[in-house]
């Protein structure tokens, strides 16, 4: 057994359940029946016409004021459920809980360690049940598990006259007053005070409203999750319609880079490029070169190079009318980058990543578009200098524009495509 504490009381899971098939058994033969089972076992819970036995761990005192948290909870007549808890000692541990027409079955009151061999047991359950249960609980964490109980543990006077679910001594210690006798004494002064049919009366009533409460609450949760998995697109930023045309990007950037002089004070243009507001040029040292006179805005950074950084002050619009789901699927975006390297007699590379994913209320969501990384190496400089090519990339939905170089005396462009899976 171990105990749990839910709603400041203590609850004993991990009893095992067996039925003396309507028959009433004296405390010295359920003492008899327990042994035969566990010789360890030394305390018993009741519910209806079952008997819960557990191991006190030589300790029955400090069990004594726990509950079977199997026999109280009110649960529907065919329930599985799995849920992390955290006992006494601070150690997590996996509850298994089953009830088939409305009474504990044999295993269905079990801890394990791992949540592996829990699942395991729990497959096992609901297959020997023939996979007949109504209803199938799981919850990951003990908060979650503890916010799923506690509306369903209201231990009102009804519940303490009658004493369901408490754990006894299957010996009774001698000179001990039984926990029968003390339930009785107390039955009576409540009885008197405050009348105990109207007591279990509000004690359903309390019943009936948390089962009602949880029954919402996993409905309202079900809704949720529907909904999160209908519109995933809502959870995810749509970069692309946050990025200007290429067009818009590549004029600003040509023409600061072809006002780049091949040669400045000597020093020789190596490579260029041009990536959002940000140009940077490279400068290879020559044999006539000035370390005097760098060239514009150029900074040492070894005595064969020199770096210039420009700044671009333009205004880069934002596109529109290329929300999703108006992209291209995969295929398509690819056959469209296809078209346009053949047309421009350059090389494609192109890779697209896994979807992103994120987690919305406990609900895995997957991004319902995949981002792909496209450069076209070996590019003309003819086809730079006019409008065509951008034009023509620009009209690819979901397609953008990062990075224009070159090196080598050879143009690259860079940039991101954004499409369906189909």
């Amino acid at each position: 057994m171990r105990m749990v504490i839910i709603n400041k009381r203590p609850w004993a899971v991990g009893l095992d359940w067996s039925s003396t098939r309507m028959e009433k058994l004296s405390r010295p033969r359920l003492l008899e029946m327990a042994q035969k089972i566990d010789p360890a076992f030394d305390m018993m819970a009741v519910q209806r016409r079952l008997y819960g036995f557990g191991s006190s761990g030589g300790r029955p005192e400090d069990w004594i004021k726990a509950r079977s948290l199997a026999a109280f909870i009110p649960l529907p007549p065919s329930f599985l459920g799995l849920f992390c808890l955290e006992d006494v000692q601070g150690e997590t541990f996996w509850w298994i809980i089953g009830r088939q027409n409305g009474q504990n079955v044999g295993q269905g009151d079990a801890v394990y360690a791992t949540r592996r061999e829990a699942e395991q047991e729990l497959k096992s359950l609901n297959e020997l049940l023939d996979n007949s249960i109504a209803e199938i609980v799981t919850l990951d964490d003990p908060a979650q598990s503890l916010a799923w109980l506690e509306p369903l543990l209201h231990v009102g006077p009804g519940a303490v006259l009658r004493r369901r679910g408490c754990l006894e001594p299957l010996q009774k210690a001698p000179g001990r007053v039984s926990p029968a006798v003390l339930g009785a004494g107390l039955a009576l002064g409540l009885l008197i005070g405050t009348g105990l049919a109207f007591s279990a009366w509000q004690e359903r009533q309390a019943q009936q409203m948390a089962l009602e409460s949880a029954r919402l609450a996993r409905l309202n949760k079900e809704q949720r999750r529907q909904e999160l998995l209908a519109h995933p697109e809502n959870y995810f930023e749509q970069i692309w319609t946050q990025a200007p045309l290429a067009v818009d990007v590549a004029e600003p950037c040509m023409e600061a880079l072809l006002a780049q002089p091949t040669v400045a004070n000597g020093w020789q243009l190596s490579e260029a490029s041009c990536s959002g507001r940000a140009v940077s040029v490279t400068w290879a040292h020559q044999s006539q070169a000035d370390f005097l006179s760098l060239p514009d805005q150029a900074a040492l950074k070894s005595p064969q190079l020199a770096v210039s950084r420009l700044t671009l002050a333009t205004d880069r619009k934002a596109r529109t009318g290329q929300n999703y789901p108006a992209i291209l699927t995969r295929e398509s975006a690819a056959r469209h980058l296809y078209q346009i390297t053949q047309q421009a007699g350059a090389r494609l590379r192109l890779t697209f990543q896994k979807p992103e994913k994120r987690s919305i209320d406990k609900v895995e969501l997957s991004a319902p578009w995949l981002k792909g990384e496209w450069t076209l190496n070996a590019v003309p400089g003819s086809l730079l200098q006019e409008s065509a090519l951008w034009r023509v990339l620009s009209a690819v939905p979901g397609l953008t524009l990062e990075r224009i170089s070159f090196r080598n005396e050879a143009w690259e462009l860079q940039g991101n495509i954004y499409a369906r899976e189909k």
